[in-house]
């Protein structure tokens, strides 16, 4: 049975994905590269964290993906915001805005 703990990290994981491919299109190691250096190292992804939600995000329409040759001439997916995919983030950029806003009302000393 999956927590709501669960579902929240997954939505949040999903919302840092799709915020930084505001930023272009990437490929997975890419992308999970950027995630680490605009974070300042806070936010590490492991691949097999990111590569399962970009196919999850791909199937549900958010983004979409290519395929091209890398300069090492091996095939790799290259990824970019869709449509429905920056409709969700703007909401979901609400729903954080909304969260860290009462959790930041809440944590203001008396």
């Amino acid at each position: 049975m999956r927590s709501s703990a669960d579902d929240n990290l997954k939505s949040h994981i999903e919302m840092v994905i799709l915020a930084a491919l505001e930023r272009g299109p990437r490929h997975g190691y890419a992308l999970i590269e950027l995630i680490h250096q605009i974070t300042n190292g806070v936010l590490a992804f492991q691949e097999g964290t990111v590569y399962p939600l970009l196919h999850r995000m791909e199937q549900r329409g958010l983004i979409a993906a290519e395929w091209e040759i890398a300069p090492s001439k091996r095939k790799r997916r290259v990824y970019q915001l869709t449509r429905e995919g920056t409709t969700e983030l703007l909401k979901q950029r609400q729903a954080w805005d909304n969260y860290s806003g009462a959790i930041g009302a809440l944590l203001q000393r008396p």
